[in-house]
């Protein structure tokens, strides 16, 4: 069922965008707008209206009750958000303040509310009420609140009433920057494709998670639900989400499906990282990366090409200097073969075999 804001609201809406039947007072203080600045308002959100010979509340709360009807809280989202954009109040900031204050009063038996996005320093709307306990605990742990993943997964609960394709987008981007922080953490390369699907297949692999490694067969079929869901969810915003462009019948996406793709993100998300801690993975890490280290240490300073030779450096092991110095010493009575040294001319390190 398509949600809808109240009367009372409609009716003070009309009256914070036309300001009132009359010029501003103390019982309507927000700005007046004349008829082709309210529909030049209706038109910036995306609604062009004939204004005719009306007069200015009546007419914009008919317009609000019209948007209220066919598309619910999506489509006045859009009005609202328009309304307290800080870009229309400079120099009028306590102004819209009170606004939003007196605002929040009529949506908050609605079910929503005006809040203050600091990363984008703008007023947006949301929809109220408790989270789910999956949520909570993403929102209280750690790993989340690190710029890039957090800033994904706000996106998608801010815009899960008001913009759910965004939301869908965002939800599948916050899996997607989950899996890459934690491929970071390992130390391993990126898959070619990254996809929400080839990450979390990679992730998934990484802790041991694939659906063969598990010895009970019920196991096996939950941990196989994990890849089904990062693919579902890529698939859905492939679909709906606004990440490559809106189908026409887009409108049908609404806050339920959005709550839902964001509820399997937010659970899946949630497992990996639990798994990825538990397993004592930063060691691990620091393991693999010093072994890394290694190897690319002896193929930087040694020559493979050529398996006879005795001591077969490229460089000095100490200071990384080419300057080497070799020679070798004819064989003794009790000795098999020569001795062979190699010798750095700029730090004096040395070697004999």
């Amino acid at each position: 069922m398509m949600k809808k804001f109240s009367p009372q609201t409609i009716v003070f809406l009309s009256d914070a965008i036309t300001g009132g039947p009359n010029v501003p007072n103390s019982k309507n203080p927000w700005p007046y707008r004349a008829g082709w600045q309210i529909v030049r308002f209706f038109k910036e959100c995306g609604y062009k209206f004939e204004f005719g010979q009306a007069s200015r509340v009546p007419w914009a709360e008919e317009r609000l009750e019209e948007i209220n009807e066919k598309e619910g809280t999506r489509g006045l989202a859009k009005i609202i958000n328009r309304l307290v954009d800080p870009r229309d109040w400079f120099g009028k900031i306590e102004l819209l303040k009170k606004l939003v204050i007196a605002l929040n009063k009529f949506l908050f038996y609605d079910g929503y509310e005006i809040f203050f996005k600091k990363s984008e320093k703008k007023f947006l709307l949301r929809e109220r009420g408790s989270m789910s306990p999956i949520i909570e605990e993403v929102l209280k742990k750690d790993f989340f609140n690190i710029e890039s993943i957090n800033k994904d997964f706000k996106r998608s609960l801010a815009s899960t009433s008001t913009d759910p394709a965004d939301s869908i987008t965002s939800s599948c981007s916050f899996v997607e920057s989950v899996c890459k922080h934690i491929l970071d953490k390992t130390g391993r390369d990126y898959p070619r494709k990254q996809t929400i699907n080839s990450l979390v297949k990679e992730v998934l692999k990484i802790l041991s998670l694939l659906p063969e490694n598990a010895e009970d067969e019920d196991f096996k079929k939950l941990l196989g639900s994990l890849g089904n869901i990062a693919q579902t969810v890529g698939a859905i915003r492939t679909k709906e989400g606004d990440a490559h462009g809106r189908a026409i019948d887009s409108s049908a996406i609404n806050s339920l499906h959005a709550k839902l793709v964001i509820g399997a993100a937010s659970a899946l998300s949630l497992f990996l990282v639990e798994v990825f801690e538990s397993q004592d993975s930063f060691k691990k890490v620091k393991t693999k990366k010093v072994k890394k280290l290694v190897e690319e240490y002896h193929e930087a300073i040694l020559d493979k090409s050529n398996p006879h030779e005795p001591l077969p450096y490229k460089y000095c092991p100490k200071c990384g200097n080419d300057k080497l110095e070799r020679y070798s010493i004819p064989p003794q009575e009790h000795e098999s073969g020569p001795m062979f040294f190699i010798k750095c001319k700029n730090c004096k390190w040395e070697e004999a075999e």
